[in-house]
């Protein structure tokens, strides 16, 4: 038969502060010392016990008869080697030891940033707030200050408890609040003890790193790293964050220890180090089953140096299927391997690489179904690597880049831009030109046409700049054509054939709008991150153009002759055009620079070769060379190609659209 359990409310026990999710982890033990087979879990922000018998009356009367806290002794003070201490000391003194300090043999002691260094945070002792917490629970007021813990009544004047803003921010010592320069922090004693219980179960450890053979590190549960700075003034700002676990089915606390000592949270194979790798492993499903997310606490530097506070962060749910756990992953590895921050005693170096890049999967594991947030994401790795790719003393040392991003998946582009405008369309067909492994990443990013990795030298082939956009894309399509076949797997004119293909109308558009252009080469960038083997859905008409314009019309005079493969104009194999490059780059350069007569008279020569008689543009052309060389680049269909030329630009075509007219 099923077991129904009788679940207590405790409203003044919730997360919004470090010290109230270390009560509710006290509780949980304070409790179960009673009753065995006691469970806790969070819902709706307050904690709940849940046993088969059990009411708030009992919580409260064994709290104030019965429990006896574990004494806070700093016995290892003065103590210069922890080991052998260590292994003398009493069960309950190494409990209390190895949730403050993982001792690693002869290297240097590993604290746990939830009790600062040893016991202090600065001149915060916990041990005499233990003493002074003890003592208050004989006070006449004890028992309404429990009140004020369980049920959170507000009716009642609190003691003042200082060094106690460490774990709970709201105690802080505030300054100017009366008549006096400054307050010390109130606080319910009860509220302190419970939380030093809870802290307890942040037993650390010694771990390795790929083998028995790396050096050892100590870790602590759900403990990280602290984030990257995003600006030098940041750095040595955070010691550390705690990503503390919510769960909200029943657990007991064997459950709960056991979570906490294996402090599970994984990024692919790797155990998770950083608020990144966290963020990460929430998404991908690699957090320990039953946690729905995690209580995010910075360990920051505030009035000094020597203290800090527990600042509640924007908490992370978590996901078991984002649909793209590969890519996030490869993000994660990468970020970990680019160049770190270095703010110690002896060293303080900002980088600034991680920083914009660790923001980005912190946002999006905090509103992982935002399309906003893999905007971000792709916009943040996009400009990190732009930003290494232009760092010469980070090429010399290609271990530290990791490797260039390319070759995400369609569907993260998908869910950064679920509705796609004409820009975004554009900008993705685009991206899709490439030869082999020369792609367009390749133009925008420095790596090696042949190969996805960064040289010492900057490649040729990188044209890419923030200038005028039009001059960027043409950039781009000269490039390529310099490039033909000088690259493996590349030949004829393969460096401009694509996956995707845009409609006509899109053309036209990209020729009429003034705007659109700059549009495109912003999102280019974060396309070219993208491994496109199709084209990308696009809502918008299809077929011919029912009303082109006189630089629609021009630009399909010359597109023929940019094609990757031979196209066939007529009914006869000598009507068939085939690709070459040499002739392709002086028609697109002497388009580019307006030189129309030159262009004009070079794509009729290549028509007459192949029998093919065209009609003759006018003698004088006034338009903008430049967006409409840019406009050769955007990818459409072989048949749009095809049937443009011949019913703009043979007699039978022109004479079937007078008749139209």
């Amino acid at each position: 038969m099923a077991e129904v359990l009788r679940c207590v409310n405790f409203p003044g026990i919730i997360a919004d502060s470090l010290g109230g999710y270390l009560e509710a982890l006290g509780l949980l033990k304070v409790a179960t010392s009673k009753w065995p087979r006691v469970r806790g879990c969070w819902r709706n922000r307050s904690f709940l016990l849940c046993a088969t018998e059990l009411t708030a009356a009992d919580i409260t009367a064994f709290l104030r008869a019965e429990w006896q806290p574990t004494p806070y002794r700093r016995w290892w003070k003065g103590q210069k080697e922890l080991g052998p201490a260590r292994a003398k000391a009493s069960l309950a003194d190494v409990a209390l030891l190895d949730s403050h300090i993982v001792s690693r043999g002869g290297l240097r002691n590993v604290y746990n940033p939830v009790f600062g260094t040893g016991g202090n945070v600065g001149k915060r002792d916990f041990a005499k707030v233990a003493e002074v917490c003890g003592k208050l629970r004989s006070h006449p007021d004890a028992p309404s200050w429990l009140e004020t813990t369980l049920s959170n009544r507000t009716d009642v004047e609190l003691p003042e408890l200082p060094s106690t803003g460490t774990w709970f921010v709201h105690a802080n010592k505030t300054f100017n609040s009366g008549s006096d320069v400054a307050r010390e922090g109130q606080l319910s004693p009860w509220s302190w003890l419970l939380a030093f219980e809870g802290a307890l179960c942040l037993a650390g450890g010694v771990n390795r790193l790929l083998s028995a053979k790396t050096r050892p590190y100590g870790a602590f549960p759900f403990v990280t790293e602290p984030p990257a700075p995003l600006q030098p003034g940041e750095l040595g700002t955070v010691r550390a964050e705690f990503w503390a676990p919510d769960w909200d089915s029943p657990a007991s606390l064997a459950e709960v220890v056991s979570l906490f000592r294996r402090g599970l949270a994984r990024v692919g194979s790797r155990a998770a180090r950083t608020p990144a790798d966290f963020a990460m492993s929430a998404l991908t499903a690699g957090a320990q089953a039953g946690v729905r997310g995690f209580h995010r606490f910075s360990l920051r530097q505030t009035t000094s140096g020597n203290t800090f506070e527990a600042i509640r962060e924007t908490p992370v749910l978590t996901k078991q299927d984002t649909g793209a756990t590969a890519d996030l992953t490869r993000i994660a590895d990468w970020l970990d391997k680019l160049p770190k921050d270095q703010a110690s005693s002896q060293t303080r170096k900002f980088a600034g690489f991680q920083g914009p890049v660790e923001k980005a999967l912190l946002q999006l594991g905090q509103a992982p179904d935002e399309p906003e947030s893999w905007r971000y994401l792709l916009t943040s790795v996009a400009e990190t690597q732009m930003r290494l790719d232009r760092t010469r003393g980070l090429r010399e040392k290609k271990n530290l880049l990791g490797g260039p991003q390319y070759g995400l998946r369609q569907n993260v582009f998908e869910k950064a831009l679920p509705k796609r405008g004409p820009a975004e369309h554009i900008a993705a067909t685009i991206a899709s030109v490439s030869a082999g492994k020369y792609s367009v990443f390749h133009n925008v990013y420095g790596a090696e046409p042949g190969t996805f990795a960064f040289g010492k030298e900057r490649t040729p082939s990188a044209v890419w700049h923030n200038g005028n956009p039009n001059d960027a894309l043409c950039d781009i399509l000269e490039r390529r054509l310099v490039d033909t076949g000088r690259w493996p797997d590349t030949e004829n004119a393969k460096t401009v054939a694509s996956s995707s293909a845009a409609t006509r109308h899109l053309v036209q558009q990209f020729l009429n709008e003034n705007q659109l252009a700059a549009r495109v080469a912003a999102l280019l960038p974060l396309t070219t991150l993208i491994r496109w083997i199709g084209a990308s859905a696009f809502d918008g008409p299809r077929g011919p153009v029912q009303a082109p314009t006189p630089e629609y019309r021009l630009q399909a005079l010359f597109r023929p002759l940019l094609l990757a493969s031979p196209l066939e104009l007529g009914r006869y194999t000598e009507n068939q055009l085939r690709p070459n490059p040499a002739r392709a780059r002086a028609i697109v350069s002497a388009i580019r620079a307006g030189i129309w007569r030159t262009a004009i008279d070079l794509a009729q020569q290549s028509y007459s070769a192949a029998a093919i008689q065209i009609v003759s543009p006018p003698s004088s052309l006034k338009a903008n060379g430049t967006k409409i060389a840019a406009s050769l680049l955007i990818p459409i269909s072989q048949n749009a190609v095809r049937e443009d030329f011949l019913t703009y630009w043979t007699v039978n075509g022109t004479n079937r659209q007078e008749k139209q007219q």
